[in-house]
């Protein structure tokens, strides 16, 4: 192929960033080796040193190699010591027991990122099964890799860790209890006044925090400009401190006592109070959270009580959250296979305490029971229209997971909802329609890029959705739980009966009304294109 101009500039850098990239894949391979030969230097100084040692010296004061490799590359290269203990602990493992890591890295094929997840997927295996499950998980990465996916992380550890339970079921029940160990939550100090918090969780608790903090989020009332994202961060302070959140006109807040006073201290008295429950405010905030359900209409309520110079309302001093009561839409799949397990969309599989549990914390539900067979919520007049139903909208995106753009794990409910083949608005019936089959999730930045691109993008079979960039096609394969649950379930549904005649089923087009937060996007923004 004789390419000119741009064309072939476009290639050319192509290939150079391709190959510089398998050239750092295979010099990580060389960095693994170079130092695990470190590493083996430092036991011999130890063992060399044990055999000086009296019999009386301590265990103690013995120093591991590991760290002692550790320390040498801070001192010699200026790295990190995580940086060096991540790189270290790699050479290890593969040189130990995970030889195939090793070499689908000098292949070019596998980074150093990649090989770090898989050696943590399969460290816990029995080791008698070690060398045949490392073989396994790399074999089947590489597999799909040149079937044309191009998996994230979270998708990548489920895939390793099917192909563990496969070979090692009887070990899969004793990991699953380890795992709880893992669980914790940490802070870190950042710059600028802010702070990191990361948590780990159980399913379980997992699902009924996310409900809990939804509920207090609610949704944006009137002059309130923050987030989703941000309204979750300032719910989750209100959580803990029992104070209200008051919207800044610059999108920042600040807390105030359930008495309705302003208190820039969280940890304040009136504060304490709110969060005991104590004085009028509180229960006026309890009693707007009952009749509200979810939180957004409290707010209202909340804000109503709070005008202006004017005598309008003021949405600056205005508390957008009360103490709602949990009330949550409860949509479990259960995949009818085995033991009750269950999937809950965004918190992933539990056991079923997790129901009663979420049950336990809240003040009634309203449960969901799910077709898991594809196209149930199409048909009708709703196909030949550009807005997607709720219903569906949420369907597609407990069948996707993520965005489907190859690689991307951007949560589904943050994702818009984009027609795979674009609608077409003069005459629906063309091609385009609004059916679950010509849906996808796409994060604002990926769906900006289908939108602006010539990438060619084409439903198949089982919900993977293959995509053209030019000389190359990949393909993504749907990771919600409804996608998993259909791995048990594949009854086909005939097509609706009043389906208007002369028209046939298509993909449809290109955005939907839900809302994703990108920068410079607001959640509540539709799609700029």
């Amino acid at each position: 192929m004789i390419c000119s101009g741009s064309a072939a500039d476009g290639v050319a850098a192509e290939l150079l960033a391709s190959e510089v990239l398998f050239a750092e894949n295979r010099a990580a391979a060389a960095r693994c080796r170079g130092v695990h030969a470190l590493v083996e230097h430092h036991e011999r100084q130890l063992e060399a040193r044990l055999r000086e040692m009296g019999p009386g010296e301590p265990d103690w004061s013995r120093l591991d190699p590991i760290d002692h490799t550790c320390q040498s590359l801070v001192a010699t290269t200026g790295v990190t010591y995580s940086r060096a203990s991540d790189v270290v602990g790699l050479a290890v493992d593969v040189h130990a027991w995970a030889p195939a890591v090793l070499d689908a890295m000098e292949s070019g094929l596998l980074c150093e990122r990649i090989a770090m997840l898989l050696c943590s997927r399969i460290r816990d295996v029995d080791p008698s099964l070690s060398h045949e499950v490392q073989a396994a998980v790399v074999e089947d990465y590489l597999k799909r890799l040149h079937r044309g996916e191009r998996p994230n992380r979270r998708t990548i550890s489920r895939h390793a860790d099917n192909v563990v339970a496969k070979i090692d079921p009887e070990g899969e029940a004793e990991r699953r209890r380890d795992a709880a160990f893992g669980r914790g939550v940490r802070f870190r100090r950042e710059d600028r006044g802010m702070c990191t918090m990361t948590a780990r969780l159980p399913a379980a608790a997992g699902a009924v925090l996310a409900e809990r903090i939804d509920a207090f989020a609610g949704k944006a009332a009137p002059g309130d400009r923050r987030t989703l994202a941000q309204r979750r961060a300032d719910a989750l302070v209100a959580m803990a401190t029992g104070d209200h959140v008051v919207v800044d006109p610059d999108g920042g807040y600040r807390g105030t006592s359930a008495a309705g006073s302003a208190d820039p201290t969280p940890g304040s008295a009136r504060g304490s109070d709110a969060a005991r429950g104590g004085g009028n405010g509180a229960r006026t905030g309890e009693a707007a959270g009952s009749g509200a359900g979810d939180g957004a209409p409290a707010a209202a309520e909340a804000a109503a009580g709070q005008r202006g110079a004017d005598g309008a309302d003021d949405p600056v001093h205005a508390p957008v959250n009360v103490s709602p009561l949990l009330r949550p839409r409860v949509t479990v799949i259960a995949n009818g296979v085995g033991a009750p397990q269950l999937e809950f969309a965004r918190t992933g599989e539990a056991a079923l305490e997790t129901l009663t549990r979420l049950l336990e914390s809240a003040k009634g539900a309203t449960f969901e029971l799910v077709d898991t067979r594809p196209g149930t919520h199409d048909g009708g007049e709703s196909a030949y229209r550009y807005r997607i139903p709720p219903d569906l909208a949420r369907r597609v995106r407990m069948r996707d997971g993520t965005c489907r753009h190859p690689g991307c794990a951007v949560p589904a409910e943050s994702c818009d909802i984009d027609h795979i083949v674009p609608f077409n608005h003069s005459d629906p019936s063309s091609g385009g329609l609004t059916i679950e089959k010509n849906l996808m999730c796409m994060c604002r930045r990926h769906h900006r890029y289908k939108t602006f691109s010539d990438a060619h993008y084409e439903y198949l079979d089982g919900g993977r959705i293959k995509i053209r960039f030019g000389r190359h096609v990949l393909t993504t394969t749907p990771t919600g739980p409804l996608a998993r649950a259909r791995g048990f379930v594949t009854a086909p549904v005939s097509p609706r009966p009043n389906r208007p005649p002369g028209r046939s089923p298509g993909a449809s087009s290109e955005d939907g009304p839900e809302r994703s937060r990108r920068r410079g996007d607001h959640d509540d923004d539709p799609p700029p294109f």
